[in-house]
């Protein structure tokens, strides 16, 4: 049986979502069950504090940033 919120991960999967993160609480725990559901697609990465969520996503983001900047300096035409 589906439930509403395996609609979550699913959407997030099309959007190319490959990560959340979170703090778990009681009023998440539907959630949590679809992520898990899931089968981590998305991964659902559990913080020990809801204050840390936005700094390890923004780590994880800077990272992908990175990768994308060197890739774009190796691009044909590019001129630096």
């Amino acid at each position: 049986m589906t439930l509403v919120a395996d609609y979550v991960p699913r959407r997030l999967r099309e959007w190319g979502i490959e990560r959340v993160y979170g703090h778990r609480g009681d009023g998440i725990n539907g959630l949590l069950g679809a992520f898990d559901r899931a089968k981590g697609e998305p991964e659902f990465i559990r913080t020990r504090h809801e204050e840390s969520d936005p700094e390890r996503a923004g780590i994880a983001a800077e990272g992908v940033r990175q990768k994308l900047t060197e890739y774009a300096e190796r691009l044909p035409g590019r001129h630096a």
